[in-house]
């Protein structure tokens, strides 16, 4: 990997541009026009930078893959036959990914004209998303299959105080038992270590090392011997599952083994990429588990409330609210619904009165379920 800098690559710029003429400024002999470069190699040995091949191996001394980069799996940063100033880009109000590489080329005149090479989502940066309508960082993110669905949640550590852990679906929809309210910091691990196939996930909070199930119950605490980046997690051939910490190794002995993110990178490899294997580990409803069918808060005091419901295979939702006398008040039909997991609808209480109130959901599949809810809103 080459390297050079932005005044270098600027520098490089110009060298690739004809130049008319240089003036006299320094008191030597006058210099006529120089030849414009024919290559990038002739532009970086006219600058004199050192083009040796930096090696690409990991802290350990490892080599790392041919399509290793630090933004993630998906990222391909294409070479150009001229110098680009590269740079990254964090949009403004009104802007929808998070980052962008731009190439700056000579336009009309002096002038340079910008140019999007890639346009990052928010699959290719896990540790940020978009809120709202300016960026909100979060403080490395992870991902792994919390729940045994198959499918991968994202682990987030929202820096805005208080400092809290959540684990959201791809709906961005929290599971059971989050936010998690705490001073956390680093990088969250998740593997199986105790209990059944679901993993835990191992975080820094006040000082220590917190594990908490999938929940969001803390379950044990480790005293802090090494920083942030330099914990990590070790599967051995018997089963057992050491957790790197400082000089010390924490042993755990899980029924079975889950690495889902085992360093500050995700794997072994530095790749950000979970260690799912897309296999469901936990038993899942056909259509609608009728069990975790609720809304939240209740009774309804401010306005609003959530309608929660976890499907299986479905291909829409009906929701029907009535009033005690059986009087129609709303009626939604949602389609884009998360398999193997939680989805959400939220209730506008509106102008309607303080009153009891039943929910019908219905989920329709391979075959159709309902479950009715009570509704209490107070005003």
């Amino acid at each position: 990997m080459t390297r050079f800098s932005v005044n270098a690559a600027l520098a490089a710029l110009l060298l690739l541009t004809p130049t008319l003429g240089c003036g006299n400024k320094g008191g030597g002999a006058p210099q006529g026009p120089q030849e414009p470069a024919q290559d990038v190699e002739e532009v970086l040995d006219r600058l004199a930078v050192d083009r040796t091949e930096t090696p690409r191996v990991d802290p350990y001394g490892n080599d790392l893959p041919l399509d290793h980069s630090p933004l993630g799996s998906r990222t391909d940063l294409q070479r150009f036959a001229e110098i680009a100033v590269l740079g990254v880009s964090l949009p403004g109000f009104g802007g929808t990914d998070p980052l962008t590489i731009l190439k700056e080329v000579p336009g009309a005149g002096n002038t340079l004209n910008t140019q999007m090479l890639h346009s990052v989502s928010d699959a290719d940066l896990p540790w940020a998303r978009i809120s709202g309508n300016m960026p909100s960082s979060h403080r490395d993110a992870t991902r792994g299959d919390i729940d045994g669905d198959g499918n991968d949640e994202q682990v987030e550590i929202d820096m805005q105080a208080p400092t809290t852990l959540t684990v959201r679906n791809d709906n961005s929809i929290a599971l059971d038992g989050f936010p998690v309210e705490g001073d956390f910091r680093g990088v969250v691990l998740i593997a199986n270590l105790t209990g059944d196939i679901r993993p835990e996930l191992l975080v820094i909070e006040s000082g220590d090392i917190a594990i908490y199930s999938p929940e969001g119950r803390e379950q044990l605490r480790l005293g802090l011997q090494a920083g942030p980046e330099e914990l990590f997690l070790m599967h051995t051939a018997d089963g057992r599952v050491g957790l790197a910490n400082g000089d010390r190794i924490h042993w755990f002995e899980p029924e079975e083994q889950n690495p889902q993110w085992v360093t500050p990178q995700g794997r072994h490899s530095r790749n950000r990429v979970s260690l799912n294997d897309g296999q469901v580990k936990v038993p899942q409803p056909a259509v609608l588990d009728r069990a975790r069918v609720y809304n939240y808060p209740n009774p309804v005091t401010g306005g609003r409330t959530t309608i929660r419901f976890y499907t299986g295979s479905a291909t829409r939702a009906n929701i029907r609210i009535f009033t005690v006398e059986g009087l129609p008040v709303q009626e939604v039909t949602l389609t884009d619904l998360s398999t193997n997991d939680y989805n959400e609808w939220v209730w506008q209480v509106g102008d309607n009165p303080s009153g009891l109130y039943y929910a019908v959901v219905e989920v329709v599949g391979a075959q159709t379920e309902s479950v009715l809810v009570k509704i209490a809103v107070v005003k």
